[in-house]
């Protein structure tokens, strides 16, 4: 008790005597610290494991008490106490490949009339492996990060083995493994096994060790445990149980006897093996036990590695249409994929009321955007819109469609989103006519359906010589919308801009930019081969960006907010920046949201240039040093149009993470403006990345910049 005579004097410290004398003085009050006492340390809510099933070899509430979790039923202990009563818990992972894979496959058999089975088939083409190591893995299980595909393009892999094998390295811990593993790839000759016993085991990973399983047959074969014992080690090491290692040590180099006599392990000296290659051995699985992987599980999704692989190497365009289909409510997963297309030259055609379907389908190989991911219209609105048409033939005209449809519950709203769309261009109208004209259009045959229902009918139909169109309201002589507002329109409705981009004249400028919003998810290291020499490392690689790194980016404000400093007396802005693979939040500081004010608004095209911040969920933040607008290094004019290229670059190098040092480069270099482009490498991460300053180099510049930087580490060329 905290509060009684009873209480530690240790806790003594920890007592506020306020609270101490309201507990002594009130007897409501003591109450209630009483009653908080009894709770404190009870669990204050249920959580479910998500994918973890008990199964048990009866009714599970004969062995353990239940509790509803919302919806679910779950067990009221944890999975560590259903472990210690020998329950049996599952892990049922579901994964949203497999339904990518199960899409492609349909799309194909219907397309192509082809079949292709999987589990009848070798995993050894080299087209895919040949696909897999040009770092062309956008959409492949496993393999889409920037930094894998780095991994990938040195690795090289030509065989299973190596995804797998890839699969488990790239995680932090083992990555330290990576270059040694590549190494010994590619050069067999260095591969150096601590005794010729390892060498069946650690072959396929190139001498080294990469498992749980390598482990426990490193044990059985060196120092005699049975596969019970060298289970035991593997569960050791699966849960992280580093500190039990040191008993097994002992074992392993000098064996263990049972008291009993029934069981024993012989030690690897006891085998022959060296003590001190004994220890070496236990050594580097002790390193081993901080990160251990099982086999099985990394050749499982290995497996779906291939397979994606192999579905984008022979059927690009299906696979991309199945990956899409299952990413419909995803509006920047579609963004992503729908640009990677168009980047590989695969066209990406709008929705057309005649030719899409009710999803992303395949259309002379090429992309048709669908119906059903058009925002305001329901799937099952879209289901009878086509059964009409392939029942009774293409929609002639607008009129026409609005008179077929309409019975199925089309409403005004949808209409509307659909001429948004451009579903309608195919009659060759303009959309701003259409948005002048469909409500009334949908008044007039709402009408008439309404007078042929109660027997009337119209002065029109006695005259059969007469067009139907005729009845309704004529398209008026409007201009059409603008691009940008047509751009405006589609974004509304589709999520993503179909006919073009706002960014579309700055793609070669984009192209400096060392981060994008693609960035935003898989792993964030990177693996990409450097060339010593400043120039190169000064391009920007296939990476993914860490905690602290210095980025430049930029886009189109899709939208912001602003909101105040903790003390409340501050203006700062929160944007949201969307390039062209998707969307990204940057902060804009009290400071520069001061300065650049009237920049900050939406639709605004900006350069940003910031530091990254990854929170522990993995949010990411870019902390922006400077905002400046997108046409100031001439990104608006085609390149043949642009300016003649600088004749030199100044080159510089400093820790671009330190505050104080980056501050005041920024501030010289900017009272310095001019044509020359300055590149920047940090020396603390090796990163390199143009900066968003164009400077006139003077020996006065060069000068100041002396004052701040080592002059080895300043070059004009």
């Amino acid at each position: 008790y905290y509060f009684g005579t009873t209480g530690k004097e240790e806790n003594e410290k920890y007592i506020i005597p306020s609270l101490r004398k309201f507990y002594d003085e009130d007897e409501a009050i003591r109450k209630v610290v009483d009653m908080a006492i009894k709770l404190e340390g009870m669990p204050r809510n249920l959580s479910t494991h998500a994918c973890g099933i008990l199964i048990s070899p009866h009714s599970v509430d004969d062995f353990v008490p239940l509790a509803r979790n919302g919806e679910d039923i779950a067990t009221q202990y944890s999975m560590v106490e259903l472990e210690d009563l020998g329950l049996l818990k599952m892990d049922f992972l579901g994964l949203r490949t497999l339904t990518d894979i199960d899409k492609c496959l349909k799309l194909v058999k219907q397309i192509h009339n082809v079949d292709i089975d999987f589990y009848n088939m070798e995993y050894d083409d080299a087209n895919v492996y040949k696909l897999i190591s040009s770092g062309d893995t956008d959409a492949v299980f496993q393999l889409e990060s920037g930094g894998m595909k780095g991994f990938m393009k040195k690795l090289k892999p030509d065989n299973l083995e190596d995804i797998i094998a890839g699969i488990s390295l790239y995680r932090p811990g083992p990555m330290k493994y990576i270059d040694q593993y590549v190494e010994n790839k590619h050069n067999p000759d260095k591969i150096v096994y601590d005794h010729p016993i390892l060498e069946p085991i650690l072959k396929a990973t190139y001498g080294i060790i990469v498992y749980q399983e390598q482990v426990m047959q490193i044990v059985q074969a060196m120092a005699g445990y049975s596969l019970g014992q060298a289970d035991n080690v593997r569960r050791i090491m699966g849960k992280k149980k580093v500190d039990k290692m040191a008993y097994e040590k002992e074992k392993f180099i000098h064996g263990w006897q049972d008291p009993k006599g029934e069981k024993s392990i012989d030690g690897a000296v006891n085998r022959g093996v060296s003590e001190e290659v004994a220890r070496k051995v236990f050594s580097d699985m002790e390193d081993f036990a901080k990160y251990a992987f099982n086999k099985s599980h990394a050749a499982a999704y290995a497996y779906l590695s291939y397979q994606t692989a192999y579905l984008k190497c022979y059927y690009k365009v299906e696979f991309i249409v199945a990956v899409l289909n299952n990413r419909i409510t995803t509006i920047d997963e579609i963004k992503k994929y729908i640009f990677y297309s168009k980047q590989e030259g695969i066209e990406v055609l709008p929705p057309n009321i005649n030719k899409s379907m009710n999803m992303f389908s395949v259309e002379d190989g090429k992309i048709r955007f669908g119906l059903g991911a058009i925002k305001n219209v329901g799937l099952g609105a879209v289901d009878e819109i086509i059964k009409e048409r392939e029942k009774f033939g293409d929609y002639k005209d607008f009129y026409n469609f609005i008179e077929r449809t309409l019975p199925l519950g089309v409403n005004k709203r949808m209409v509307e989103s659909m001429i948004m769309a451009g579903v309608f261009d195919c009659f060759g109208n303009k959309r701003s006519q259409l948005m002048s004209v469909f409500e009334a259009v949908i008044d007039s045959v709402s009408r008439e359906e309404k007078s042929k229902v109660s027997g009337q009918f119209s002065l029109f139909e006695l005259d059969s010589s007469m067009d139907s169109s005729d009845t309704y309201i004529p398209m008026p002589d409007v201009k059409e919308y603008t691009k940008q507002s047509k751009l405006k329109l589609e974004k509304q409705v589709l999520g993503i801009y179909l006919s073009g981009h706002p960014l579309d004249n700055y793609i070669e400028e984009m192209k400096d930019f060392t981060y994008n919003s693609s960035m935003l998810s898989g792993e964030r290291e990177e693996f990409i081969d450097e060339d010593e020499s400043m120039d190169s490392e000064m391009m920007q690689s296939d990476g993914e960006v860490k905690d602290g790194d210095i980025v430049m980016c930029g886009g189109s404000i899709e939208n912001f907010k602003k909101t105040y400093t903790k003390n409340g007396n501050k203006e700062i802005a929160i944007i949201r920046v969307e390039d062209l693979f998707g969307t990204f939040t940057a902060l804009v500081s009290s400071r520069l949201y001061e300065k650049t004010r009237d920049l900050v608004k939406e639709d605004s095209l900006v350069r940003i240039h910031g530091k990254v911040s990854i929170k522990d969920d993995g949010d990411i933040t870019i902390m922006a040093d400077s905002i400046s607008p997108l046409e100031e290094n001439n990104a608006g004019m085609k390149r043949d149009d642009a300016p003649t290229k600088a004749e030199h670059t100044l080159y510089i190098k400093y820790d671009t993470e330190d505050y104080v040092t980056h501050t005041s480069v920024m501030a010289i270099l900017e009272a310095y403006p001019g044509q020359t482009p300055v590149m920047v490498r940090c020396e603390r991460t090796g990163k390199a990345f143009k900066m968003n300053v164009l400077v006139s180099t003077s020996q006065a510049l060069m000068n100041e910049l002396g004052a701040v930087l080592e002059r080895e580490n300043m070059l004009l060329r």
